[in-house]
């Protein structure tokens, strides 16, 4: 599963605009429309069918999901989105004699 990493931010900006930053590249990434839905969907863990299903009432539902996976991966391409982050193992030391 992915998720934003900690130093990821984003805050909607209008009902279908939505800024990201990224904290460590400094980089800004706007995502609005149907990107911006996706977005809310993915992070808050939303039914992405029904999105899917929402997004395109017409046309096939399977390229719309196909779709949405293919806008997934270029969030995680640009580090939006990665694999959940691993807490450090904490070790308990011992006094020797």
């Amino acid at each position: 599963m992915l998720t934003p990493p900690s130093h990821v931010h984003w805050a909607r900006c209008s009902e279908d605009t939505t800024a990201v930053l990224d904290l460590r590249s400094g980089q800004w990434t706007v995502l609005d429309g149907a990107g911006a839905r996706i977005w809310h969907t993915f992070v808050e863990g939303g039914d992405l069918t029904l999105l899917a299903r929402e997004l395109s009432p017409t046309s096939d539902l399977s390229a719309a999901r196909d779709a949405i996976g293919v806008y997934i991966a270029h969030l995680s391409g640009l580090r939006l989105l990665t694999p959940p982050e691993r807490k450090p193992r904490v070790t308990r030391r011992r006094w020797r004699r």
